[in-house]
């Protein structure tokens, strides 16, 4: 009695004009369909089942998207200049290896996944709404958020608090 509809997790932000301060500052995205079948559910025994055949292929897609949105947001005012980074929380291991390769201090880089898991494509947003709503990001700072979904497809997007 149940349909699937989404493969993966979602999340949206709107932002208002009037509605704070916060203000969208640069947005890189891209896709990898060449790494699509490295993700995909099948039905098991009744229940459907998240299917990773290479997880290392998976694991390096995602870092070689992080790659892409660090040199992004270098081009684009700089990293040194970012209070704050929301990443897709995937796993603790790939936020650390993101904090030591970009040199990073781990307070910048915000982690929910010790109190969730990996809830998909919509860790980045709910991790954005924990670390606002817990008053760790302050007005005037900048935040990057990087977000993965199904197709592997990717983006960034640099705010202004």
């Amino acid at each position: 009695n149940t349909a699937l509809l989404f493969g993966d997790g979602a999340v949206a932000a709107f932002l208002k004009k009037g509605e704070g301060n916060t203000k969208i500052l640069g947005y890189y995205e891209e896709i990898k369909p060449e790494l699509d079948n490295l993700l995909f559910y099948e039905r098991v025994d009744g229940d459907w089942k998240v299917r990773m055949p290479d997880g290392k292929k998976v694991f390096y897609g995602a870092m070689d998207a992080i790659e892409n949105c660090m040199k992004y947001l270098s081009e684009n005012g700089g990293i040194d200049s970012i209070d704050h980074f929301i990443m897709h929380q995937g796993n603790g291991r790939m936020l650390d290896l993101a904090a030591r390769k970009y040199d990073i201090p781990k307070d910048k880089i915000h982690k929910i996944i010790h109190k969730y898991g990996n809830t998909g494509s919509a860790s980045a947003g709910m991790t954005l709404y924990d670390a606002s709503k817990e008053g760790i990001i302050k007005p005037g700072q900048k935040v990057a958020v990087i977000s993965f979904g199904a197709g592997f497809q990717y983006n960034c997007m640099l705010l202004e608090f």
